[in-house]
C-alpha cells in the first residue's frame, strides 16, 4: 500500500504553529518537504 508520508515521523521538522481563533484553525508550518516524500 503507497502512503503519502505525512505520517511518518522523523522526516517532517516543525517551523512554525499558528493557532487562529476564528473556526479553531491550526496552521502548521513545515518549511521545505523532505526530499523524498511523494515521490513517484
Amino acid at each position: 500500500m503507497a502512503t503519502d508520508g505525512i505520517n511518518e515521523e522523523g522526516k517532517w521538522r516543525i517551523i512554525k504553529v499558528d493557532i487562529r481563533p476564528l473556526y479553531y484553525h491550526l496552521i502548521v508550518d513545515v518549511g521545505d518537504p523532505p526530499s523524498d516524500w511523494n515521490t513517484k
